[in-house]
Protein backbone atom coordinates (compact mmCIF):
# COMPACT_ATOMS: atom_id res chain seq x y z
CA UNK A 1 0.00 0.00 0.00
CA UNK A 2 1.26 3.65 -0.20
CA UNK A 3 -0.36 6.92 -0.53
CA UNK A 4 -1.21 9.78 -2.42
CA UNK A 5 -1.59 13.27 -0.24
CA UNK A 6 -3.99 15.88 -2.25
CA UNK A 7 -4.75 19.43 -1.59
CA UNK A 8 -7.21 21.34 -3.60
CA UNK A 9 -9.40 24.44 -3.54
CA UNK A 10 -12.63 24.40 -5.29
CA UNK A 11 -16.34 25.80 -5.56
CA UNK A 12 -19.25 23.21 -4.23
CA UNK A 13 -22.75 24.61 -3.52
CA UNK A 14 -24.08 24.22 -0.12
CA UNK A 15 -27.71 25.00 0.92
CA UNK A 16 -28.22 26.48 -2.50
CA UNK A 17 -25.02 29.11 -1.98
CA UNK A 18 -21.84 28.72 -3.61
CA UNK A 19 -18.73 28.32 -1.37
CA UNK A 20 -15.34 27.84 -1.60
CA UNK A 21 -13.94 24.87 0.00
CA UNK A 22 -10.22 23.55 0.93
CA UNK A 23 -9.83 19.93 0.54
CA UNK A 24 -6.55 18.36 2.49
CA UNK A 25 -6.50 14.38 2.00
CA UNK A 26 -4.07 11.33 2.09
CA UNK A 27 -5.36 8.39 0.12
CA UNK A 28 -4.72 4.51 0.76
CA UNK A 29 -3.98 3.09 -2.13
CA UNK A 30 -3.53 -0.49 -3.13
CA UNK A 31 -0.53 -1.59 -5.98
CA UNK A 32 -3.14 -1.68 -8.66
CA UNK A 33 -3.98 2.48 -7.68
CA UNK A 34 -7.44 1.03 -6.47
CA UNK A 35 -8.76 3.70 -3.46
CA UNK A 36 -8.52 1.44 -0.06
CA UNK A 37 -9.49 4.26 2.17
CA UNK A 38 -8.39 8.08 3.03
CA UNK A 39 -8.58 10.93 5.91
CA UNK A 40 -8.73 14.46 5.79
CA UNK A 41 -10.13 17.69 6.51
CA UNK A 42 -12.24 20.12 4.18
CA UNK A 43 -12.27 23.49 5.22
CA UNK A 44 -14.88 26.28 4.32
CA UNK A 45 -12.47 29.44 2.42
CA UNK A 46 -14.71 31.37 1.05
CA UNK A 47 -14.26 34.17 3.01
CA UNK A 48 -10.39 34.20 2.15
CA UNK A 49 -11.46 33.01 -1.77
CA UNK A 50 -13.61 36.50 -2.06
CA UNK A 51 -11.42 39.06 -0.06
CA UNK A 52 -8.92 37.32 -2.93
CA UNK A 53 -11.11 37.93 -5.99
CA UNK A 54 -11.78 41.47 -4.28
CA UNK A 55 -8.00 42.18 -4.23
CA UNK A 56 -7.32 40.97 -7.75
CA UNK A 57 -10.34 43.29 -8.58
CA UNK A 58 -9.07 46.28 -7.15
CA UNK A 59 -5.25 45.22 -8.28
CA UNK A 60 -7.11 45.95 -12.42
CA UNK A 61 -8.60 48.80 -10.97
CA UNK A 62 -5.59 50.17 -10.03
CA UNK A 63 -3.67 49.31 -13.34
CA UNK A 64 -6.51 50.82 -15.21
CA UNK A 65 -6.30 54.18 -13.09
CA UNK A 66 -2.25 53.88 -13.70
CA UNK A 67 -3.04 53.52 -17.61
CA UNK A 68 -5.20 56.68 -17.43
CA UNK A 69 -3.15 58.78 -15.28
CA UNK A 70 -0.31 57.76 -16.91
CA UNK A 71 -1.91 59.11 -20.09
CA UNK A 72 -2.76 62.37 -18.59
CA UNK A 73 0.48 63.23 -17.10
CA UNK A 74 2.46 62.23 -19.99
CA UNK A 75 0.46 64.23 -22.18
CA UNK A 76 1.15 67.82 -21.02
CA UNK A 77 4.66 66.89 -20.55
CA UNK A 78 6.21 67.03 -23.96
CA UNK A 79 4.74 70.38 -24.81
CA UNK A 80 6.20 72.04 -21.39
CA UNK A 81 9.30 70.63 -21.96
CA UNK A 82 9.09 71.89 -25.79
CA UNK A 83 8.42 75.57 -24.61
CA UNK A 84 10.59 75.95 -21.82
CA UNK A 85 12.97 75.33 -25.09
CA UNK A 86 11.33 77.82 -27.50
CA UNK A 87 11.52 79.93 -24.60
CA UNK A 88 15.12 79.48 -23.77
CA UNK A 89 16.05 79.93 -27.64
CA UNK A 90 13.82 83.51 -27.93
CA UNK A 91 14.64 84.62 -24.80
CA UNK A 92 18.22 84.54 -24.79
CA UNK A 93 20.11 86.67 -22.41
CA UNK A 94 16.44 87.80 -20.30
CA UNK A 95 17.79 86.10 -16.91
CA UNK A 96 14.31 86.51 -15.22
CA UNK A 97 13.63 83.72 -18.23
CA UNK A 98 16.41 81.81 -18.01
CA UNK A 99 16.15 81.59 -14.07
CA UNK A 100 12.41 80.61 -14.62
CA UNK A 101 13.06 77.92 -17.89
CA UNK A 102 15.72 76.73 -15.36
CA UNK A 103 13.36 76.00 -13.05
CA UNK A 104 10.29 74.66 -14.76
CA UNK A 105 12.76 72.54 -16.96
CA UNK A 106 14.22 70.92 -13.83
CA UNK A 107 10.65 70.18 -12.41
CA UNK A 108 9.27 68.25 -15.64
CA UNK A 109 12.76 66.20 -15.62
CA UNK A 110 11.89 65.51 -12.06
CA UNK A 111 8.13 64.31 -12.70
CA UNK A 112 8.99 62.65 -16.03
CA UNK A 113 11.44 60.18 -13.48
CA UNK A 114 8.44 60.14 -10.89
CA UNK A 115 6.25 59.56 -13.65
CA UNK A 116 8.43 56.62 -14.89
CA UNK A 117 9.15 55.46 -11.51
CA UNK A 118 5.81 55.33 -10.81
CA UNK A 119 4.88 53.36 -13.63
CA UNK A 120 7.45 50.70 -13.72
CA UNK A 121 7.00 49.95 -9.56
CA UNK A 122 3.36 49.29 -10.56
CA UNK A 123 4.00 45.72 -12.39
CA UNK A 124 5.31 42.95 -10.61
CA UNK A 125 6.92 42.46 -7.30
CA UNK A 126 10.47 41.85 -8.24
CA UNK A 127 10.00 45.44 -10.17
CA UNK A 128 8.30 47.02 -7.61
CA UNK A 129 11.35 45.38 -5.07
CA UNK A 130 14.30 46.99 -7.41
CA UNK A 131 12.39 50.60 -6.88
CA UNK A 132 14.13 52.20 -4.39
CA UNK A 133 12.98 55.21 -2.74
CA UNK A 134 15.32 58.81 -4.15
CA UNK A 135 16.25 61.52 -1.71
CA UNK A 136 13.68 63.93 -3.55
CA UNK A 137 10.80 65.04 -1.99
CA UNK A 138 7.28 66.16 -2.96
CA UNK A 139 8.18 69.86 -1.75
CA UNK A 140 11.28 69.74 -4.55
CA UNK A 141 8.64 68.24 -7.21
CA UNK A 142 6.21 70.95 -6.81
CA UNK A 143 5.87 73.83 -9.12
CA UNK A 144 4.47 77.08 -8.96
CA UNK A 145 3.06 79.10 -11.54
CA UNK A 146 4.42 81.49 -13.39
CA UNK A 147 1.58 84.09 -13.25
CA UNK A 148 -1.18 84.04 -10.77
CA UNK A 149 -4.27 81.55 -12.45
CA UNK A 150 -6.74 83.57 -14.21
CA UNK A 151 -10.21 83.77 -12.02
Amino acid sequence: MHGEPYDIEHRIVAHGEVKWVREKAYLELDDNGVLLGGFGITQDITKRKLAELALLEANHRKDEFLAMLAHELRNPLAPISNAVQILRITQQGNPAVEQTTNMVGRQVRHLVGWWTTCWMCRGSPVARSSCKKSGSTWRRLSVRPLKPAAR
